[in-house]
C-alpha cells in the first residue's frame, strides 16, 4: 500500500496485490508493471500538489509541462522514471525482477516485454 496525505491533499493510495500463477507469469508481470506505474503516478500527484506546480520539472520544456510516469521491463529489470524512455527527465534505479519474484513466487525474468 502506498498512501500520501497532507492538509491540502486529504490523501490517496494504491493497493495492488501481486500473486504467482505458474500458468500465467505474464499476468504477474503485468501486475508488477501496473503497480509500479500506479506508485509513480500517486507520488507525482502528491509532490505536484504540494509544490503547486508540475513535478518533476524538465528544464528543456515549458514550466507547465509534466512528464508522465515511465515504466518498462527490459533485460529482466523493472525500469522506472518520468518522461520519455530514451530521454527521461528523472530515472530511478532499476529493480531486478528476480528480487520481486522472490517475494511473490514465480519466475518473472523469463521474458521481457
Amino acid at each position: 500500500m502506498v498512501w500520501a496525505s497532507t492538509p491540502q491533499f486529504p490523501g490517496g493510495g494504491t493497493d495492488l496485490e501481486l500473486w504467482s500463477d505458474d500458468d500465467n507469469d505474464a499476468r504477474v508481470r503485468q501486475g508488477v508493471w501496473s503497480a509500479a506505474y500506479n506508485v509513480l503516478n500517486h507520488v507525482q500527484d502528491y509532490v505536484s500538489e504540494e509544490l503547486k506546480w508540475p513535478w518533476p520539472r524538465d528544464p528543456n520544456r515549458a514550466r507547465t509541462f509534466m512528464p508522465m510516469p515511465m515504466v518498462s521491463i527490459e533485460n529482466g529489470r523493472l525500469r522506472l522514471g518520468y518522461g520519455e524512455a530514451d530521454r527521461p527527465t528523472l530515472e530511478l534505479e532499476s529493480i531486478d525482477l528476480a528480487d520481486i519474484a522472490d517475494g511473490i513466487g514465480g519466475d518473472l525474468a523469463r521474458s521481457d516485454d
